[in-house]
């Protein structure tokens, strides 16, 4: 069992951070209460001993940066064009997924798809590009099936992302003859 099922992460926290060398100490950590804070205690005394005395070069490193894209809903704000290739990406996948009869995910995993239209090739020439793209899934493990049905797609999509949307048409503006309340088809 995960000791986070027996208190709460928040609860852990604050224990490793106050280290209560005692039973009375722990239980009065905020957070750390409740059937399992106190049926555990001795163990969770024991194992704040335990990490206490460790060296610095002994705890666990924290998890680096992945060098991976950011998460897609972060993708409008970070880089606009990358969230328009990936909004076209997921229309034309969602297509192509029914025509095949497949989920979307079994025509390329979607890490891969993220990383290519994150950072896709430089080229904009369409052959060039799609040869680029083959060659990108490649290189993230698709399989050559996979890479002939989504390529086109893929490719299309960067192109299509590209492309800057037309802006929204602006509002008339409103005629000063006329009063705010009144209506100019009248």
């Amino acid at each position: 069992m995960t000791p986070s099922r027996i208190i709460p992460d928040a609860a852990i926290i604050a224990a490793a951070t106050a280290l209560p060398t005692d039973r009375a100490g722990l239980l009065a950590t905020k957070g750390f209460h409740g059937r399992g804070a106190e049926r555990y205690s001795s163990r969770w005394i024991s194992v704040l001993s335990e990490v206490a005395a460790l060296e610095e070069s002994e705890l666990p490193t924290r998890t680096p940066r992945t060098d991976g894209p950011p998460m897609p809903r972060a993708w409008a704000e970070k880089d606009p064009v990358a969230a328009r290739r990936l909004a076209h990406a997921r229309d034309a996948m969602a297509t192509l997924a029914e025509e095949q009869g497949l989920p979307v995910e079994n025509l390329v995993v979607p890490d891969s798809l993220r990383r290519t239209l994150w950072t896709p090739p430089s080229t904009r020439e369409p052959e060039a590009l799609a040869a680029a793209v083959a060659e990108q899934l490649a290189g993230y493990s698709a399989r050559p099936w996979q890479i002939e049905l989504v390529t086109p797609v893929i490719t299309a999509a960067i192109l299509a992302g590209d492309v800057e949307p037309p802006a929204p048409p602006a509002a008339p503006e409103p005629d000063p003859d006329l009063g705010p309340d009144a209506d100019p088809e009248d």
